[in-house]
């Protein structure tokens, strides 16, 4: 995707940080007001904006998030905790990360 281009994969990585929370916050909402439709047109986009950067594991939670039956509230609930976390833990590991390789 950016072929090598530390600057590059660091610009991505904090438009998918932005696009991201914006997103999980979406999913919270969506959740909240019981917008099945919406959540799962949501939890598509950031499985895709995921895998785009090497995000496994939080597309991964994203994509079975999209198999999820609607009136299976708690798994949907669990689901989002779940996703909420991978992405907490993503950017404490490799967002800062990467910002410090390019720093040096």
């Amino acid at each position: 995707l950016t072929q090598g281009d530390a600057s590059m994969r660091q610009m991505n990585l904090e438009v998918f940080q932005s696009s991201a929370a914006e997103d999980i916050s979406l999913l919270q909402q969506q959740f909240d007001h019981d917008d099945y439709v919406s959540w799962l047109k949501t939890v598509h986009k950031l499985r895709g904006a995921a895998a785009n950067v090497g995000a496994r594991d939080l597309s991964a939670l994203c994509d079975e998030g999209q198999n999820l039956r609607e009136n299976d509230q708690d798994a949907i609930k669990e689901m989002l905790q779940q996703v909420v976390a991978a992405y907490d833990a993503l950017c404490a590991t490799l967002l800062p990360t990467e910002a410090l390789k390019e720093a040096s």
